[in-house]
């Protein structure tokens, strides 16, 4: 939540979305997660396959994203979903993983500390407000998402081999 679904939000989200969200995130109220990966496994705007057909009343999203993570806790997923012909026209949306349409396979994974998912999206109706960032340009804003995210998990990564070294020397001395 605080690694992905949060900062897709600072950085794409409107004002709106802003106050309706961060504050219930910060709080432990909602989680967040963000759905970026296909079946192929690779990171790129050129594999996005989701789709994003526009309405009279925002967005129709169909497909389904991989290795989603915590998507067993998230409240709301931020979706990477093709909606130009172009290579790089991803746009980005905010949905909530309860929404009419919306189903959740838990992935099956040796490490039970994983909870990651993939989400399915049949026929998903969303809003024109739902939008993060500007229309066909959406992985900008999954490129900042992922420079912060990996800040943070090198962060955390350092701050347990810190501790696992104080255990190690206090474990020798004894």
């Amino acid at each position: 939540t605080a690694a992905l679904g949060a900062p897709a939000i600072v950085f794409g989200g409107n004002e709106a979305l802003k106050s309706r969200w961060l504050e219930r995130i910060a709080g432990g109220g909602t989680k967040a997660t963000v759905g970026i990966l296909e079946e192929d496994g690779q990171l790129g705007p050129e594999h996005v396959k989701t789709t994003a057909v526009k309405s009279s009343e925002g967005y129709v999203l169909n497909g389904k994203k991989f290795f989603v993570p915590d998507l067993a806790a998230a409240d709301i997923a931020v979706i990477a979903a093709r909606t130009g012909e172009g290579e790089d026209c991803v746009t980005l949306f905010l949905v909530e993983t309860g929404a009419f349409g919306v189903s959740i396979e838990e992935n099956r994974l040796t490490d039970s500390t994983s909870r990651s998912g993939q989400l399915v999206l049949k026929d998903v109706r969303v809003g024109h407000d739902s939008v993060l960032g500007t229309p066909d340009q959406g992985w900008e804003v999954v490129d900042r998402v992922l420079l912060v995210a990996n800040v943070g998990i090198a962060a955390g990564s350092v701050a347990a081999a810190e501790r696992v070294l104080r255990q190690a020397v206090a474990y020798a001395r004894e």
